[in-house]
């Protein structure tokens, strides 16, 4: 399925396109909605064996997100990654008032739970 993600990053929320496109977390974030649809990526998985979520570093997209910050002397493990990209479906999973779907159900209550048990 191909998506067109945020179109503008100002004001994206009230903007004529929304409902034909995907908002990122920069473009949510401070929002209440009366519906979320949360689109899982292909970089968080479940990991049976373990009982644990994983992610995928060379599939997650956002370069500043996955960055290591030289200037402060900082690189981000992979746990650190999880970390930061649960936060942020953290934000997304609590922005829909009467419900919030996900495109993966199975994966959108592992990581509900998991949000919670972090949380």
């Amino acid at each position: 399925m191909q998506l067109c993600w945020n179109s503008t990053t100002t004001d994206w929320i009230y903007s004529s396109n929304t409902l034909k496109e995907v908002g990122s977390i920069h473009t949510v974030q401070g929002y209440d909605l009366n519906h979320v649809g949360v689109i899982i990526g292909l970089y968080l998985r479940f990991q049976p064996a373990r009982r644990r979520l994983i992610i995928d570093r060379d599939s997650y997209f956002d370069k500043m997100g996955k960055e290591n910050n030289l200037t402060l002397g900082r690189t981000y493990s992979d746990d650190d990654l999880l970390r930061f990209i649960t936060q942020i479906y953290a934000v997304l999973m609590t922005r829909g008032i009467r419900g919030t779907g996900y495109n993966n159900t199975i994966l959108g209550k592992l990581l509900q739970q998991f949000v919670n048990d972090l949380y």
